[in-house]
């Protein structure tokens, strides 16, 4: 029995001598289960048991279930095969490269096989485009680069310490038409380990967003039912489930089909990641805490909490073993981010990098990160939490977000690799837009801006740019004017607001609350200090400002708080909560006659506009329908004009009857679509009707909606950071 599965010239004793071997690796010696998986099946088929080892036995005799184990109902004994299959694949390409026997657990059974490592290269595959050519195939076109690509899949050459080189193929998968990737906080796409199911987040037309499955072998795309509102995707070890938030709670969905099931609470959810000892461990709100969630289902525990300290700890990765945690920490702002490793075993936390967010551990022993669209690389032992040699850069141009950390792209542990690539579409011109569509720059140049605000009379435009990682508060005159920085080099500020009367611009520190005269060149003062605050309008009176803010446990919410000019000097009094709830709650706009405030919030699943009377009566009425964002009153009419999800103006009347808030339909307010700056300001609106807006730079070409797939990834990513 033992020759069907071992090569003729390998003799038992030397698969014993080898499988003593792979368990004292530091990859086996961290998980029990996948040891004592791979023993049974090892010594089971040396005892000619080959043909009894099934789903039952491995439960039982292997893992301990009891006599009535169930493999319909539990499925450990198929989720820690492939979990093995997984971890042998790693220890094959780093510890093992040069193991001369090699077990091999064939997909569709459990009876490992056992090869001798051949000193012969594998055959040659058919001919590849060189990356250097970057061939874009279009959806219609793509079955060809899809059939190399189940080859690739099928041919591994790392597992091989003798195998050649091989060249890369990257080609683009296109979305169907009509469909568009999904404008969300986090990243938009996930590769299942295997690297044969790739999940992305679209926009769904009426607003919010949804899951879409796309095996790479297959052509097809589909939606996942029961996944409205998901973002958020992550794979399980096994690849066969998906885990997302939507509504409020942290879900997860058989690939295959099904029902999603309810894994917790969750506030948010700024990264996930689910370990192969069956626990996943998220980031589950904005305060400094990871929390770790069995992937049954139940209760979060905080496995890292660094609270009180002004930190978000974001985008956790787990890496093989589930014994260290990389993550990115964020203070304030983006370019105070850092890479930090976290050890389970022995609770030590390390800086690996600073000034990169996102990182994420290659099975190939390299650590990646994301540092201004360029992804960087360098050693990483996990063992002893170091990084060694200087980081080298691998690709330029991918897509991320400066101001959330998280970056756009993943990997499987096969060698694929899939990214959005940044395209000059990221870059945004500043300019006036009337409502019949004419477009008068102020800002010609391209550059990263964001928040742009209006001065009361008119005439100025105050803006954020991001450059070289930090951000300043500029500000544009008339009459071609070259645009002013406001705010101190070498200081994080943005999100400026003009005061009623224009003497002062209230603007976002690192983790303050600053006002600062205008025009002049005094130093910022300090109203708030210790959180993230965005202000946003002020009473028509002026006497009053709301802002939204970071709570740790309910996300942002809604304040308000008193102001006054004090011997020349600008001042704040003790804020006041408007709206807090577990929903995400931001720019809170006072109407023109200061009685209502109309906000945007995340309560339904999808970002829409909601109003409510100032001082709150409890009730609110959503006047948006299909997603709504940036609401602005308008000071010429009554209506209110917001951002929808494709990026259009819209304008509603309004009226209150018998003290109730009525809207009527929304229509466009104009043709032009503004630039895709996610869930952060992109307009405003003049007294005289005017639009200061942001829209796209010039594109390069490529199509907007797809994603870009590199096969044998790992390949050219050795290629490139030995360069």
């Amino acid at each position: 029995m033992a020759n069907a599965t071992t090569e003729p010239n390998v003799l038992p004793n030397a698969i014993l001598g080898q499988l003593d071997k792979v368990l004292r690796c530091p990859a086996f010696e961290s998980a029990e289960r996948s040891s004592k998986v791979l023993r049974f099946l090892v010594e089971q088929t040396l005892a000619g048991k080959g043909d009894q080892l099934k789903e039952y036995t491995i439960g039982v005799y292997a893992l301990g279930r009891p006599e009535s184990f169930d493999p319909r109902i539990d499925s450990i004994a198929r989720v820690e095969v492939s979990r093995l299959r997984t971890r042998l694949d790693h220890y094959y390409a780093t510890d093992g490269k040069e193991d001369p026997i090699v077990f091999v657990l064939p997909r569709g059974g459990y009876v490992p096989k056992f090869e001798p490592r051949s000193p012969a290269a594998p055959p040659t595959p058919p001919p590849a485009a060189n990356r250097s050519s970057k061939p874009l195939v279009a959806l219609g076109v793509v079955a060809g680069a899809l059939a190399l690509a189940a080859f690739v899949l099928a041919w591994k050459p790392w597992r091989s310490a003798t195998a050649p080189r091989r060249q890369t193929l990257e080609f683009d998968i296109a979305l169907p038409a009509g469909v568009r990737l999904a404008n969300v906080v986090g990243t938009q796409m996930a590769l299942s380990p295997d690297g044969l199911s790739l999940i992305f987040v679209a926009a769904r037309p009426n607003g919010g967003s949804e899951l879409w499955l796309r095996k790479l072998d297959r052509r097809e795309m589909k939606p996942l039912p029961g996944t409205e509102g998901g973002r958020g995707p992550f794979f399980s070890p096994d690849s066969e489930w998906v885990a997302f938030w939507s509504g409020g709670k942290l879900r997860k969905i058989a690939i295959r089909g099904g029902s999603p099931t309810v894994l917790c609470d969750a506030p948010d959810l700024l990264g996930g990641s689910w370990g192969d000892d069956g626990q996943i461990v998220a980031a589950l709100t904005s305060e400094a805490k990871l929390w770790r969630i069995p992937s049954t289902g139940g209760k979060p525990n905080a496995v890292l909490d660094l609270t009180p300290q002004p930190l978000r700890l974001l985008w956790p990765q787990v890496l093989p073993g589930s014994r260290v945690i990389l993550f990115s920490n964020i203070g304030t702002t983006p370019d105070s981010g850092s890479v930090e490793a976290f050890s389970l075993a022995t609770g030590a936390r390390k800086v690996l990098v600073r000034g990169g967010t996102f990182g994420r551990y290659l099975p190939t022993g390299q650590l990646v990160y994301v540092n201004q669209g360029t992804l960087y690389a360098q050693m990483f032992d996990p063992a002893s939490l170091q990084s060694t040699g200087n980081p080298v850069t691998v690709i330029a141009g991918i897509s991320e977000s400066p101001v959330f950390g998280f970056a756009q792209f993943d990997f499987s542990s096969t060698g694929i690799m899939v990214h959005k690539r940044q395209s000059a579409g990221e870059k945004f011109s500043l300019n006036w837009i009337t409502q019949d569509g004419s477009i008068s720059p102020v800002v010609p140049e391209v550059g990263s801006y964001l928040w742009p605000r209006i001065s009361p009379d008119g005439r100025e435009a105050a803006y954020s740019a991001l450059v070289s990682g930090e951000s300043r508060v500029w500000v544009a005159r008339p009459g071609g004017a070259a645009p002013v920085a406001l705010t101190p080099d070498g200081r994080h500020y943005s999100t400026p607001l003009w005061t009623p009367d224009g003497r002062f611009l209230i603007v976002q520190g690192r983790g303050t609350l600053e006002s600062m005269p205008y025009p002049g060149s005094a130093t910022p003062k300090v109203l708030l200090s210790g959180g993230v605050f965005v202000p946003w309008s002020f009473s028509p009176d002026g006497k009053r400002l709301a802002f939204y803010r970071m709570d740790p446990s309910t996300h942002f919410d809604l304040w308000t708080a008193p102001v006054a000019v004090v011997n020349g000097a600008f001042t704040l009094g003790s804020p006041e909560p408007f709206l807090r709830t577990k929903a995400v709650e931001t720019y809170p706009a006072f109407s023109p006659d200061g009685k209502w405030i109309a906000y945007v919030s995340l309560q339904s699943g999808a970002y829409e506009v909601y109003v409510r009377a100032f001082p709150g009566d409890g009730r609110e009425v959503q006047v948006s329908r299909g997603g709504g964002r940036l609401p602005v009153w308008s000071r010429q009419r009554q209506e209110i004009l917001y951002e929808t999800e494709d990026h259009q103006i819209m304008a509603l009347e309004w009226r209150v009857r018998a003290g109730d808030f009525e809207v009527r339909p929304p229509r466009p307010w104009s043709t032009v679509r503004l630039a895709e700056t996610g869930v952060l300001a992109n307009f405003d609106l003049s007294s005289d009707g005017r639009i200061l807006a942001l829209l796209a730079g010039p594109t390069v070409g490529e199509p907007a909606e797809s994603l870009s797939v590199t096969l044998n990834f790992f390949e050219e990513f050795e290629k490139r950071s030995s360069r």
